[in-house]
């Protein structure tokens, strides 16, 4: 019996196998990997933080029709428009209020400042749609409009820094707010509305004066 041949294909038998069991482990790995990569990235952008940004973007369309025809009423002296004169771009599916995006990233960075901006402006462009085209106050429809501009900036902000997010397993979501792209994101975002609330009692008078 040739010991030599048979421990040699032993060690061949045993290697090969270890190899096709690398390589298994190895391809399953990877794809739980890109498994828990393309979930962050459907879960978090595009049916969280994409879902506000076309809902902002909506509305602040839907603001400068408002003023579109604030400026029509101005210019023919009327209160009420006649039916068809102002456009109203509508979306069902975008104009509903994103409760779910904003309890997915209000629970992602542990912080819930984008709830609290959107439920501000929310809350203003509800009130100026009921108010005739004529009667309607500039300062409302301007400083609503730029609200929604500079909370669109910071969201796209905030995606661009999810984009650079690799997750390797779905508990790594755990270290997004701690990222620095992100902690400055929601700091800026902070500000921005720190500084629309503290001008909003200069707003007030202005609307009340019908400016």
């Amino acid at each position: 019996m040739d010991w030599g041949k048979i421990a040699e294909t032993t060690i061949g038998t045993f290697t090969g196998g270890a190899i096709a069991l690398a390589s298994m482990w190895i391809k399953e790995l990877i794809d739980r990997r890109k498994a828990a990569q393309v979930w962050f990235e459907q879960y978090y952008i595009a049916e969280g933080v994409d879902r506000l940004l076309s809902h902002v973007r909506l509305t602040h369309m839907q603001m400068a029709a408002l003023n579109t025809g604030r400026h029509v009423a101005a210019q023919y002296g009327k209160i009420e428009l006649p039916p068809g004169v102002e456009k109203f771009p509508k979306s069902e599916a975008h104009e509903a209020y994103p409760l779910e995006a904003l309890v997915r990233l209000e629970t992602l960075f542990n912080n819930d400042v984008i709830t609290v901006v959107i439920a501000a402006y929310r809350g203003e462009g509800d009130n100026i749609q009921k108010i005739p085209p004529g009667l309607r106050s500039e300062t409302a429809i301007t400083s609503a409009a730029h609200h929604l501009r500079n909370l669109y900036t910071h969201l796209r902000t905030i995606r661009a820094e999810l984009l650079k997010v690799e997750v390797k397993q779905k508990s790594d979501i755990n270290n997004v707010p701690n990222r620095p792209g992100i902690k400055q994101a929601l700091t800026d975002l902070v500000k921005f509305n720190d500084e629309w609330l503290a001008t909003k009692a200069q707003r007030d008078q202005l609307i009340e004066e019908g400016k």
